[in-house]
């Protein structure tokens, strides 16, 4: 619903950012390692780092103040998770991408591991003619 998304989102210069990082950041005038935390809570309430919340982080870093090192470290947090989460839907996609199931898979492995003894037996029998 309407409600919702304007309840999550906040809209600043027709882009939209994640609400809920916004709020933590805008809870003191300086951001500090309580403060930090809680934007990464944020972040990664759903368990996967967005667009919308990469795109807030970089609101947030580019205009609020930070305590010294606070930045360094929460950009590394996020730049870690975000890492972690491209290798996950790159498996993820790798696996998708065969489309076929374990038991297929596995016959086919069979079949595969017959064409390389055949092969590799050729290969021998060419080496000593």
């Amino acid at each position: 619903s309407i409600f919702t998304l304007t309840a999550r989102y906040q809209i600043i210069d027709k882009k939209k950012y994640d609400r809920g990082m916004l709020d933590e950041a805008k809870k003191s005038t300086k951001i500090g390692m309580k403060e930090a935390e809680a934007i990464l809570d944020q972040a990664l309430d759903g368990n996967i780092y967005t667009k919308t919340e990469q795109g807030t982080w970089a609101y947030i870093k580019d205009t609020f103040n930070f305590d010294a090192g606070v930045k360094e470290h929460l950009e590394e947090q996020l730049g870690d998770f975000l890492k972690k989460q491209e290798a996950r839907a790159a498996a993820s996609e790798a696996s998708m991408d065969d489309g076929e199931d374990a038991g297929e898979m596995e016959e086919e492995g069979d079949e595969e591991n017959e064409e390389e003894k055949t092969a590799e037996s050729k290969r021998k029998k060419q080496k000593t003619n």
